[in-house]
């Protein structure tokens, strides 16, 4: 099973709960489940093109007539998986929509195995600029690792925050707690910068699967925003908490942590959809967490 970890710092007010259910060997055609795409990619170590659509969407009919149709789009993404989700589906293409907050359809992906957004093309485009896009962001991706090493390696700190911040967007959990942390050993501790640092920290880590240090930042920022007085920073740090024990398997804190965040914070955004996804837990509805 494989669970679509949502980087909570970007998290729409709309969403609470996203997963992807898992994902089969690509041959070229399109994919229609997010665990068959991850587990082609995982196979032969590719990319997944994902292609976010909707019945409504006119132009996503156009780039799947004349782009997804030619000849030179199928040579040039021969090494890829390609996965089609409808955004209005309720399930997973919602789900992706959400997680990577595409606002407007056609809108096309290139994860990598992890679902770490690797690139972004929105709108349509011929067949020619289409691909020149593609092979843009592969390799702005590749440029963007290199910089990640030598960024890690330095001490500048404002660049290692900035770089955190955008692979943390990307879902690249990994690399961005180790540039958190690096920035973190460069500021002062207890103020509310190393607060918010140690909650982004925690939900890096999260979105990493470490789940034993993703708490114990948690921990850590929890402990200094008691002094803080900075709702936000609680009501981040109650939301993450179930995060946290969702994504690890630990039902019994997913319940307890849904439950002290609608005693905590009853006028939260995030109220409705959590008393939705409570009761999809105690209902065993919740895949991930029975």
């Amino acid at each position: 099973m494989t669970a679509m970890r949502i980087h909570l710092s970007l998290l729409p007010l709309l969403v609470l709960f996203m997963l992807v259910r898992p994902a089969a060997a690509g041959d070229g055609s399109w994919l229609t489940s997010v665990d068959d795409a991850v587990a082609a990619a995982r196979d032969g170590d590719r990319y997944i093109l994902v292609d976010l659509y909707a019945e409504w969407c006119g132009w996503c009919k156009v780039l799947e007539s004349q782009v997804f149709t030619s000849a030179e789009f199928r040579d040039a993404t021969a090494g890829m998986v390609l996965l089609r989700v409808d955004v209005d589906d309720g399930g997973e293409g919602s789900e992706l929509q959400a997680r990577f907050d595409a606002r407007s359809l056609p809108t096309t992906l290139i994860l990598d195995s992890g679902l770490v957004k690797v690139g972004e093309i929105q709108g349509y485009a011929p067949t020619g600029p289409f691909l020149a896009r593609i092979r843009q962001q592969l390799q702005e991706h590749t440029t963007l690792l290199e910089l990640y090493g030598k960024v890690r390696r330095g001490g500048d700190v404002a660049l290692q925050r900035r770089l955190a911040e955008d692979l943390h967007g990307r879902g690249d959990g990994e690399r961005a707690a180790a540039l958190y942390e690096a920035v973190l050993r460069q500021v002062a501790s207890g103020g509310p910068e190393a607060a918010w640092l140690y909650y982004l920290s925690a939900d890096a880590h999260r979105l990493g699967g470490d789940y034993s240090r993703a708490d114990v930042s948690a921990r850590r920022a929890r402990k200094m925003a008691a002094g803080l007085g900075d709702p936000e920073l609680a009501e981040r740090l109650d939301l993450l908490r179930f995060y946290i024990a969702h994504d690890s398997g630990d039902c019994g804190e997913a319940v307890a942590s849904l439950e002290q965040f609608l005693d905590s914070h009853p006028k939260s955004g995030f109220s409705s959809q959590a008393k939705r996804t409570l009761a999809a837990i105690r209902d065993g509805e919740e895949m991930e967490c029975t």
